[in-house]
C-alpha cells in the first residue's frame, strides 16, 4: 500500500486520476461530476485516449443537435459536456433496474437519433 497526499491508502499499482471538476459540482456519478439535480456533466479522465473520445462525443452532439428521445446538451465548456438528466438515468441503468422497451420503441429511438432534421 502507498499513501496519497490526502492520506488515502491505495494499492501500489492503482492509477489515481485527478478530474477537472467544475466549480459547484456536488458529487461524482460514475465518471462525471453532478453540477445540479437536473444536469449531469461528462468529464473525460485525464488521459489522451479518454480526451480524444470526449472530443469525438462533443462533435457528435454538435452534429446531432436537439433530437426527440435524446438528452439535451445544456452547454459545453473546458470542463465537459453538460446534459439534462434523463428521467431514468442512462439507458443501461434503465434496463438493469427492470426497464423495458418494445422492439418498436427501440427502433423509433434509433430513427429519432438518425433522422436528418434536428428539432
Amino acid at each position: 500500500m502507498a499513501s496519497e497526499a490526502d492520506g488515502t491508502l491505495v494499492e501500489e499499482d492503482t492509477k489515481v486520476y485527478i478530474i477537472n471538476r467544475p466549480p459547484g459540482a456536488k458529487r461524482i456519478l460514475a465518471r462525471g461530476p453532478e453540477p445540479s439535480p437536473n444536469e449531469v456533466i461528462k468529464v473525460p479522465l485525464p488521459a489522451e485516449i479518454y480526451e480524444q473520445a470526449h472530443g469525438i462525443e462533443r462533435r457528435i452532439y454538435n452534429r446531432l443537435g436537439k433530437r426527440p428521445n435524446l438528452v439535451s446538451v445544456v452547454k459545453m465548456d473546458e470542463y465537459g459536456i453538460y446534459l439534462t438528466r434523463a428521467e431514468h438515468g442512462c439507458i443501461r441503468m434503465y434496463y438493469m433496474t427492470g426497464g423495458t422497451a418494445t422492439l418498436r420503441e427501440r427502433i423509433k429511438w434509433c430513427r429519432d437519433a438518425a433522422a436528418d432534421d434536428a428539432v
